[in-house]
């Protein structure tokens, strides 16, 4: 990312892959308006002035995990094949997670949250209205954002490569006659296991079992990450799984006409109609685009009974079975989170990024509350013993980590 104030909140290394030729213009849909433009430059899209900061130090961090995200695409591209270490495969579950959190809308819906938690709290405050001269009624007609919100949104994101680290990944080639297309919220997230067993239920959380990733890579190729307990796909031992039915890709399609914030994109002109036939069969299922934030106030304003708020955000749905994914006979496992511990660490360690103002890598993180522990444990010495390890060099620090039980190291960002 360019050290600029437009800055791109779907990276534009992305979006070239679904260009025109020369490789600086993009076909687009607006929903909002049901329109197709003109060609637009890349360099407009998916972008807005100082989203994420002025501070060159947060853009640094963007453009690595962008650079990292850009050579994860062109190899897996170019081979049609997934890379065999672990760390790399990690690495892709990280740049879907940032994907995910970083867009306009996951910033707006964070926004949401915030405003609705912060009104909740000025509405208990028996002295709110002596303080700022501002009615409760008159709340509802402003919004309070968090100014950090996007950051926010990126660390979220970061912290969702792990959340997602246990699934599994797949490459989804087209090879029919339809091509694969995106939006600028391009990582749609179902649940075909659970979403239809409970259908009033919100089943997409990222850390829940049965969840599935959706990110096109160009118009050959969408990548998928999913619970391996819960689906199969494809054989085993091939990374790269091929379409030959329209419907699957169609299906797939329809993922991004639900989760698009404002804009459709497609990189052939022979694509209009069907991108007109994806608005016109599964448009119904949009619904409130980006969810929605609400208070649930049990007591009266100015009590003590705690108010709580809610985020609802509809669920991008299957429209129809597709041919490529197989949910497992005999799924043992109810819904729930995949992994409660991990889910209950990372909640801690985001807690810990916005108290101390410190982005550490979650295995550092953890080492250091394990040598915490042990030095608060009671009967053990007060003494902490070879401290000077903790800052004695990376290869130090693994050995030391890794011999008290640590993970190694979940992604190389």
């Amino acid at each position: 990312m360019a050290e600029s104030k437009n800055q791109h909140y779907v990276p534009r290394h992305y979006l070239r892959r679904f260009s025109l030729a020369d490789g600086k213009r993009i076909l687009i849909y607006v929903i909002e308006s049901n329109f197709f433009p003109a060609a637009a430059p890349i360099k407009t899209q998916c972008s807005e002035d100082y989203l994420y900061s002025k501070d060159t130090q947060f853009e640094k961090l963007l453009t690595k995990l962008e650079g990292r995200a850009e050579t994860l695409f062109s190899a897996i591209c170019e081979t049609d094949s997934l890379p065999q270490d672990k760390l790399t495969q990690r690495d892709i579950l990280a740049v879907l997670g940032v994907m995910y959190g970083r867009t306009r809308l996951s910033v707006e819906q964070r926004d949401s949250l915030f405003d609705q938690a912060v009104k909740a709290t000025m509405r208990k405050d028996p002295e709110f209205e002596a303080i700022t001269s501002i009615s409760k009624e008159d709340l509802g007609k402003f919004k309070i954002s968090d100014p950090y919100s996007a950051q926010k949104a990126v660390v979220q994101g970061l912290l969702t490569g792990y959340r997602i680290g246990d699934l599994s990944v797949k490459i989804l080639k087209a090879e029919t006659n339809r091509r694969f297309i995106t939006s600028d919220h391009p990582v749609a997230v179902v649940n075909q296991a659970f979403a239809r067993l409970l259908p009033k239920a919100n089943t997409c959380g990222l850390s829940m079992r049965g969840i599935q990733l959706f990110l096109p890579l160009d118009p050959a190729r969408c990548l998928v990450a999913f619970d391996p307990n819960a689906y199969r796909i494809g054989k085993p031992s091939r990374d790269c799984v091929k379409l030959t039915r329209e419907d699957d890709v169609e299906l797939i399609n329809s993922l991004q006409v639900q989760n698009a914030d404002r804009h459709l994109y497609f990189q052939a002109e022979g694509d209009r109609d069907h991108v007109r036939h994806l608005i016109n069969r599964y448009g119904k299922f949009r619904g409130r685009v980006g969810g929605f934030a609400r208070t649930i106030d049990p007591a009266p304003d100015g009590e003590t009974a705690p108010s709580f708020v809610v985020f609802e955000m509809p669920q991008v749905k299957i429209p129809a079975p597709w041919s490529f994914c197989h949910v497992r006979k005999g799924l043992s496992q109810g819904f729930g989170l995949r992994d409660p511990e991990l889910n209950l660490q990372l909640d801690a360690y985001y807690r810990d990024i916005l108290e101390k103002e410190r982005l550490v890598p979650f295995h550092v993180w953890q080492s250091e509350q394990r040598m915490l522990r042990r030095f608060m444990s009671p009967g053990l010495s007060r003494t902490p013993q070879r401290p000077q390890v903790i800052e004695s060099g990376q290869r130090h620090h693994r050995r030391r980590s890794l011999a008290h039980g640590d993970r190694e190291p979940e992604t190389s960002f």
